[in-house]
């Protein structure tokens, strides 16, 4: 289970190990939608990569990679070429990617702790969608730069800071504790982290 970007971001990686170390097995994607942590305790996942808040009991896991979040627009964005301020950013109309396991937008959170609002103009359920309604319009999203990433690999957008103190996010990697020690699964797991690790952002 993880959110399409981070499967674009991973599954070459994850792909190539499988075919040096395990070319019998096949890789099977999904969203994590609302339901990811109880897919793992029912045993309909093996694992989850996501933004992980809080996990019940029985689900171990481990941090992946910290990564600052960045504010994408088109490259020939009206405001592309300056620098956001705060008035400048909330002038802006924005995009919100709803992937419901990752909690409650960090930028809407800020926001009202200084007692503003941003104009969410549209909401969409996955990343790609949000980036090619991007491309196409004066809507910016803020994101993961990991994610923002991939989409300036497209060479159709920039990225830029967002005018908020927000706090950097962690993505992890989750999975029962019953698989704990099976050896498949010790395997998966090191192969996820040696995926993330190949992908993750510069520090």
């Amino acid at each position: 289970l993880m959110p399409d970007l981070q499967a674009a971001a991973l599954a070459p990686q994850l792909l190539a190990r499988f075919a040096r170390e395990a070319p019998s097995l096949d890789l099977d994607i999904v969203a994590p939608g609302t339901n990811g942590l109880e897919a793992l305790e029912h045993g309909a996942a093996d694992a989850m990569v996501a933004l992980i808040e809080e996990a019940p009991a029985g689900i171990r896991r481990r941090s992946l990679y910290d990564e600052k979040l960045v504010t994408l627009m088109r490259a020939d964005h009206p405001a592309a070429g300056r620098r956001l301020t705060l008035d400048r950013f909330l002038a802006l109309e924005h995009i919100v990617v709803s992937v419901a396991s990752i909690g409650p937008a960090p930028v809407d959170e800020a926001l009202a702790r200084m007692g503003r609002t941003r104009r969410v103009r549209l909401r969409v359920p996955n990343f790609f969608a949000a980036v090619e309604i991007a491309a196409h319009s004066d809507l910016v999203m803020t994101l993961p730069s990991s994610l923002a990433r991939a989409a300036i690999s497209m060479r159709r957008f920039v990225s830029l800071p967002p005018p908020l103190d927000l706090a950097g996010i962690t993505m992890s990697l989750a999975w029962h504790a019953r698989q704990q020690d099976a050896p498949r699964h010790v395997w998966l797991r090191r192969a996820i982290v040696a995926a993330a690790t190949d992908a993750s952002p510069a520090t």
